[in-house]
């Protein structure tokens, strides 16, 4: 089958059903067991990423269809999309200038969508990236790779209580262990100070936003969001001025009234984009 991507622990080929030559999927080949993973731990991953994947099901999401081992090897069988992932887009420039606005806006939705439905169901992706967003041949935005995805409320899906649905036995938030998780430039600065437990589903509001910002200038505007960065410098200073202010604690930015951030103020349109933005690239998570 034609190779249609790799990252560090997998490959992803183009694959045929027999006898079927119009049925095409995206089947995700595991690496093989580390050594220094235990034959139950790196099942168990490959399981868990698997029944994540299986009890989703939404427009801009990936589907995936089944598990399957070939000579030792596990195989994840997935939803084939056509036009690959966003990163390639981007890199050949198809979402920069203003008449691509409303392509990046729907994009942008889609994505928001599938992100809501995914912590609406107690799952955070905690690796939101242009590589992991595909898109099919009529333009549909869908989520993929669940590797580092994290069950914060419910049941998981893989438990036999959960019956393979996601969603069930909702209750309270469960924060995740101080640690990186992410692609760096996408990684919300809370997880990368790795001081505090923290929400992951703020991660996944902050990724969103890094991709917005990746589709709007064709690349990032810092490398991480940690001080030092100059870009992220001038939103923190931003939104500290702001705060001086406006020191009442349920003051709401508005399309006139935001957190000064040069990038955002001459990049970003229309002025209600940038208000989301902003509000999604807040420093704070609180």
């Amino acid at each position: 089958g034609k190779h249609l991507g790799k990252g560090a622990a997998s490959k992803v080929t183009l694959m045929v059903r027999k006898g079927c030559p119009g049925e095409l999927y995206a089947v995700k080949e595991f690496r093989g067991k580390s050594n220094r993973e235990s034959q139950e731990d790196y099942e168990k991953k490959i399981k868990s990423e698997f029944s994540i994947g299986k009890s989703l099901h939404h427009p801009n999401i990936v589907e995936t269809i089944r598990l399957c081992s070939d000579h030792g090897r596990w195989n994840h069988v997935m939803e084939y999309c056509a036009e690959g992932d966003l990163f390639g887009l981007v890199q050949k420039g198809f979402f920069k200038g203003e008449d691509k606005k409303k392509d990046r806006l729907c994009l942008f939705k889609q994505l928001i969508q599938g992100v809501n439905y995914l912590h609406a169901n107690g799952i955070a992706h905690r690796d939101i990236k242009l590589e992991n967003l595909l898109l099919t041949k009529d333009s549909k935005l869908k989520i993929t790779d669940f590797g580092v995805s994290e069950v914060f409320s419910g049941t998981h899906p893989g438990l036999r209580e959960a019956g393979g649905q996601c969603g069930q036995n909702m209750g309270e938030v469960r924060l995740c262990s101080p640690g990186i998780c992410g692609s760096e430039p996408y990684i919300a600065p809370e997880v990368l100070e790795k001081k505090h437990s923290y929400d992951p589903r703020a991660l996944d509001v902050w990724g969103s936003a890094i991709v917005m910002i990746y589709l709007t200038f064709g690349g990032a505007i810092w490398s991480r969001a940690q001080l030092g960065n100059l870009h992220y410098d001038k939103l923190v200073k931003g939104w500290n001025r702001w705060y001086e202010k406006h020191p009442e604690c349920d003051a709401c930015i508005t399309d006139t009234d935001y957190p000064n951030c040069y990038a955002l103020d001459v990049g970003v349109n229309p002025p209600a984009l940038r208000r989301v933005l902003l509000q999604m690239l807040n420093p704070d998570p609180a």
